[in-house]
């Protein structure tokens, strides 16, 4: 194996979401993840509000220290 390459496990937990993007209702976020020309979404957390939980798993093969990663929460 070379410098950069591997395994990386993302398991997200937790969401700390500064404000309400809903005026009746709770927010049901959740998350994608580009990388590597591929995007990945997690489940969605219905009625989470601003402290949604996740248990996804993503794993992902790590090539270069140059790869990166884009995370966006959404509602």
């Amino acid at each position: 194996m070379e410098l950069g390459e591997g395994i990386l496990t993302l398991r997200p937990l937790e969401g700390k979401l500064t404000r309400d993007t809903e005026v009746l209702g709770s927010m049901s976020p959740y998350l994608t993840f580009t990388f590597g020309g591929k995007k990945y979404k997690s489940k969605v957390h219905d009625n989470a509000g601003k402290k949604p939980k996740w248990t996804d798993e993503f794993v992902f093969e790590i090539e270069s220290v140059e790869d990166e990663m884009t995370m966006r929460v959404w509602d």
